[in-house]
């Protein structure tokens, strides 16, 4: 169950489920299991998403995505602030992003923004 499922791990989901139950986005609990069974508030620190400040980030949400929906990642845009150069929601779900039926929105989008912020300025794939 290493990559299990879509290539996550048991760890990543313990960790989403650690979230899910707090309510809060926080870092991972390596003991957190042992509070499941008997229903106690265990909370760890929030992974400090308010505190990126160095690099430039864009992000493409999934408009039907139903783990890392929308309203989270709009939460997400609105936390980060102003490192966020690019937020926009594309016509997909969660495996959109890995599967790549419809990449419509990366020669016009994506690709752009990797030329105006990638320090590596001569990529021949984007000439």
């Amino acid at each position: 169950m290493n990559h299990e499922p879509n290539g996550c791990g048991v760890k990543a989901l313990l960790h989403y489920t650690q979230n899910l139950k707090e309510a809060r986005f926080q870092v991972w609990a390596p003991d957190y299991h042992t509070f499941l069974d008997i229903g106690a508030k265990r909370t760890t620190d929030l992974i400090p998403i308010s505190g990126i400040s160095s690099v430039p980030i864009a992000m493409f949400v999934g408009n039907v995505d139903k783990l890392a929906d929308p309203t989270d990642a709009m939460w997400a845009y609105q936390t980060i602030g102003s490192p966020v150069v690019h937020y926009e929601e594309i016509d997909g779900g969660h495996l959109t992003f890995v599967i790549g039926k419809d990449m419509s929105y990366f020669p016009d989008k994506v690709l752009p923004l990797i030329e105006q912020y990638s320090p590596i300025k001569a990529m021949p794939f984007l000439q």
